[in-house]
């Protein structure tokens, strides 16, 4: 038996959504240069606003995958339409939740360059040991 259409997108959509926060993920995690000035190193992620972006990443793609199961579960395997209430209330609060980190990361990054500016001291960039 076939699946309809929609049901496709839906999956399609789902599995896009959960490559595009994995990849936010990792980048995240692995894009975090270590700046040194006066002999202290200084991290990104010592940021609140770049650890709270991380973690709403990670909270997405766990929404995703609990999403992607419920969708398969309940309204392809039961044709369940209790589905369609979690999916519309779940996807509003993950959609303001990402929105929020979205927002963040670009705190973040404001007050790297703040500081960066206001100390105006020679910060050398230092590369991460292999």
């Amino acid at each position: 038996m076939a699946l309809p259409k929609p049901h496709i997108a839906i999956l399609l959509l789902r599995g896009l959504s959960l490559v595009f926060l994995s990849i936010s993920l990792l980048l995240l995690a692995n894009n975090s240069p270590t700046y040194e000035y006066n002999g202290s190193r200084y991290m990104f992620a010592a940021f609140e606003s770049y650890s709270y972006m991380f973690g709403i990443s990670a909270i997405g793609i766990g929404y995703t995958l609990l999403q992607t199961i419920a969708f398969i579960i309940l309204q392809i395997m039961m044709k369940n339409d209790k589905y369609l209430v979690f999916a519309f209330y779940g996807d509003k609060a993950i959609s303001y939740l990402l929105a929020s980190a979205a927002s963040a990361g670009i705190d973040a990054r404001l007050l790297a360059e703040m500081y960066m500016e206001y100390w105006r001291a020679p910060i050398r960039r230092v590369e991460k040991p292999i």
